[in-house]
């Protein structure tokens, strides 16, 4: 992780070239200056790769016994706007693997996905290191409780059996490893 301040902008595409898979926190939006816009436009990557930090803004949101009324609307904008800028690049879309079975046909996978992700026959995966696999095979979600696993999906209630076959590499899939859905 890399601390970087939201008042220097004009920086964050230079860095994020030389870091491009890296998380940032980033201090002062707000009431120093910076601009959450600027920051989500030049720094944000495909799975956010931000910590926003805006305490400055919350701490002195009111001297008065409004305080905590306050803060909360201050917290709860900055929040409303960073979701507007987390469509804009897919992160909504991801699956998480929870279990792997190598097979002769391919990796066997049981994953979850996020609502707005709908795996097909033929959908691409992505890991964060940019190595790709395709859905060659799909069974039907499964409730969790309906099944033996005892994991807890970390997006859904549903689990599908994926087969998977990786794309022009030989990289391992690891357990709890999440991919964005192309």
């Amino acid at each position: 992780m890399f601390v970087i301040g939201a008042t220097q902008v004009d920086e964050f595409s230079d860095i994020r070239k030389l870091t491009p898979h890296h998380f940032y926190l980033v201090p002062g939006v707000g009431a120093q200056g910076g601009s959450l816009k600027e920051i989500s436009e030049k720094a944000m990557i495909r799975d956010c790769g931000l910590l926003v930090n805006v305490s400055r803004a919350i701490i002195y949101a009111s001297e008065k016994e409004d305080f905590a009324e306050e803060a909360k609307a201050i917290a709860e904008q900055f929040q409303h706007e960073m979701k507007d800028y987390l469509p804009e690049k897919n992160i909504f879309q991801l699956g998480c693997v929870y279990e792997i079975f190598n097979t002769a046909g391919g990796i066997i996978t049981i994953m979850d996905f996020t609502e707005k992700s709908t795996p097909r026959i033929g959908t691409i995966l992505e890991s964060m290191a940019g190595h790709r696999w395709k859905i060659t095979g799909i069974d039907m979600p499964k409730h969790i409780e309906t099944t033996n696993f005892k994991f807890k999906p970390r997006f859904s209630d549903y689990i599908f059996g994926c087969i998977l076959q990786p794309i022009n590499h030989s990289e391992i899939l690891k357990e709890n490893e999440v991919l964005q859905v192309l």
